[in-house]
């Protein structure tokens, strides 16, 4: 290593050495380049007349890493003034790192002193302190929003808490209290506990409290015996004279008024109370007196009424009326009472317009008038005589033209109506007296409780709503029903424990000798076309003697999925092979019906039939016809045989073909489209 402790210059020339160590000066005219990794500058104060100083020099691209200045602080945490990378901002602050650190520092932030500070930007912080004053952000969350001009900030500078400074903004002190207010003017109420007046109190509206004293005394007790005079408010006073309102005086002036025409309400006492006093007085503008006429009007007067003379425009009504302390029935009992609109207990009272208790009343001649008039009768359907009232129902009335008196119900023998018999009349309950033999011209009974027949043990019942019971010897042994659903016709039903149900027997007429038997038939309708043509009839089933004759005819009129014939109800349905209309089923050997399908011996030879719904309550179709329509594979064929097939659960028009099938007719194409007879044969051929 070369030393040098004298000077050198070199101009031009060039040094080489791996260190070099100058104990003197050096000056360096030139430019000085290290290009180690750490410079070391030992000096006690470094002068640096550049007016730039720049870090990280050679950096591109994105930049990473903290940059600025480190302050060793010895065994206190190092200092550190520059370039936060991670915040991106310019930072202060504490930590242990150290010049040779590197990348992102941690950094923890510290104080920082200085003058005033000018910002551009937002300044955040969590607090400020403003003399000994610390304003924290919820205190200054209380102005967010407000806009204060520097007289408004001013305001606030100089006030004291608790003290009113002229001038300035007004705050309690800890304690909630305000001391020096002069003046204050209130607009609305002043709502506090208790209120301590010094001097005077100037109140220009009312003043309401529940007590009131003067020097700890009450007020009664302050001004009894005082009279006030044409005072606007006189309290307790024994006499009020002029008193424009008198609350609680013992007397008050009265002016005399004899003949205004007015409504002038009355004064009474408050509360419904009954108590002397301090009360009050209220009124209703339903109680009113008029000087003039002498009249008092209230909506409803109760209790003794004492008058000399009464006027009622409306109704009196009343539980009992005297005159001189003698029932009203009694003082005019025996006076006729003419052309009296209401004559009470009247003798004879000659054309009243309504005769109350009048022993006898004028009765009109009618025999003409093409009207229907009421009669009336006595009320409350009493038998009694004497006072009873009248009563009238628009259901019983008499036509004096026609001499017909109607009702909705005649009740009684009518053994002396003579003319009443079969031939006329159309309705209601006959005995035997009036059912002549000619008389054959009854065309409609109806009650809600008709029977007819022999006797009680023999006899046809419509008692029952919707329902007609058929009874011999005692017994009801056939019952029809239907309302809105179709007719049925069944034995009736037993009651009781384990008892036997009701046989029901149809028969034809017996015949005689070597005669024809006769036969029990059973019809129904055949569509023809559509429109409101009625259906042509035919025998469905016919019972001789000979057997039963079945008659399908109505095969084409079968609905798509639909059969009928020999139909059971027995069997469950398979969990994973679900009925539905017109698939091919077979009886499993556990019980349950599943898919048919020619592809197994199994699902073929056995016990099978169509599927008539998606339960077994639907059926399943044994023999008899049936319309395909979802089931289905192939081309339908007149008279030519269909099969189990291949896919399952269809019925095929083409046999199955390939080896290992199972070939089984089930039925043949009939005269109507998709109709077929299922007839399965008990026949299985394998492929």
């Amino acid at each position: 290593m070369p030393t040098f402790n004298g000077s050198f210059t070199g101009r031009g020339q060039k040094i080489s050495a791996t260190d070099a160590d100058i104990s003197g000066d050096a000056v360096i005219t030139g430019s000085l380049t290290v290009n180690g990794t750490t410079t070391t500058i030992a000096t006690t104060n470094s002068v640096i007349s550049d007016k730039l100083i720049e870090l990280a020099n050679g950096t591109s691209g994105t930049p990473s890493g903290d940059a600025g200045l480190v302050i060793e602080r010895g065994s206190s945490n190092n200092v550190f003034i520059g370039w936060d990378e991670s915040e991106d901002k310019v930072t202060v602050a504490t930590g242990t790192f150290t010049g040779a650190s590197t990348g992102d520092l941690s950094l923890t932030d510290a104080a920082l002193k200085t003058g005033a500070i000018t910002s551009s930007g937002v300044v955040t912080a969590t607090g400020f302190t403003i003399g000994s004053a610390a304003i924290t952000e919820t205190e200054l969350e209380i102005l967010d929003g407000a806009t204060l001009s520097t007289a408004e900030l001013n305001k606030l500078d100089g006030s004291t808490a608790g003290t009113v400074v002229a001038s300035k903004a007004v705050t309690v002190d800890t304690n909630k209290d305000i001391t020096g207010f002069r003046n204050v003017t209130l607009t609305g109420e002043l709502d506090a506990g208790s209120l301590d007046i010094s001097g005077d109190a100037d109140i220009d509206g009312t003043l309401e409290a529940d007590a009131i004293t003067v020097g700890g005394t009450a007020l009664n007790t302050v001004i009894a015996g005082v009279t006030v005079t044409n005072a606007t408010n006189a309290t307790n006073a024994t006499n009020a004279t002029n008193a424009t309102n008198a609350t609680n005086a013992s007397h008050v002036l009265v002016t005399d008024n004899e003949s205004t025409d007015e409504e002038c309400l009355l004064a009474f006492v408050e509360d419904a109370t009954s108590t002397t006093g301090n009360v009050g007085l209220e009124m209703d503008g339903d109680l009113t007196y008029n000087p003039s006429s002498g009249t008092l009007t209230a909506t409803v007067f109760k209790g003794n009424i004492d008058a000399v003379d009464g006027d009622f425009d409306g109704t009196l009504e009343a539980d009992a009326i005297t005159v001189g302390g003698v029932a009203l029935n009694t003082v005019i009992a025996g006076v006729t009472v003419t052309n009296a609109t209401n004559a009470t207990n009247a003798t004879n009272a000659t054309n009243a317009t309504n005769a109350t208790n009048a022993s006898h009343v004028l009765v009109t001649d009618n025999e003409s008038t093409n009207e229907e008039n009421l009669i009336t009768f006595v009320e409350d359907a009493t038998s009694s005589t004497g006072n009873v009232g009248l009563e009238m129902d628009g259901n019983l009335t008499y036509n004096p033209s026609t001499g017909t008196l109607s009702s909705t119900v005649f009740s009684g023998s009518g053994a002396s109506l003579t003319t009443l018999n079969a031939s006329n009349i159309s309705t209601g309950t006959l005995s035997a007296a009036r059912m002549a033999a000619t008389h054959s011209a009854i065309s409609e009974i109806k009650n809600a409780s008709l029977t007819i027949g022999r006797d009680a043990d023999n006899l046809i019942d419509f008692g029952t709503d919707n329902e007609i019971k058929l009874r011999v010897n005692g017994a009801d042994l056939v019952s029809i029903t239907g309302g809105s659903s179709l007719p049925n016709v069944s034995a009736t039903a037993t009651s009781g424990t384990n008892q036997d149900g009701k046989n029901i027997t149809i028969g034809g007429g017996l015949g005689t000798g070597t005669g024809v038997p006769g036969s029990v038939e059973i019809a129904s309708g055949i569509p023809t076309s559509s429109g409101t043509g009625a259906h042509s009839a035919t025998p469905v089933a016919i019972f001789d003697t000979f057997g039963v004759t079945s008659n399908f005819g109505g095969i084409a009129n079968l609905a798509n999925d639909t059969g009928i014939g020999e139909i059971v109800y027995f069997g469950t349905e398979d969990g994973t092979d679900s009925l539905s209309a017109g698939r091919l089923m077979y009886l499993h050997p556990g019980g349950n019906w599943k898919y048919a399908d020619a592809d197994a011996v199994g699902s073929t030879n056995s016990l099978i039939g169509i599927a008539l719904g998606d339960a077994i309550s639907a059926g399943i179709l044994l023999k008899g016809f049936f319309k395909l329509n979802s089931y289905i594979e192939g081309t339908f064929a007149v008279g030519q045989p269909c099969y189990v097939s291949e896919a399952e659960s269809q019925i095929d028009f083409t046999a199955p073909s390939a080896a290992g099938d199972h070939v089984r007719i089930v039925g043949y194409g009939t005269a109507t489209t998709n109709v077929i007879y299922f007839n399965p044969s008990s026949t299985t051929i394998t492929l």
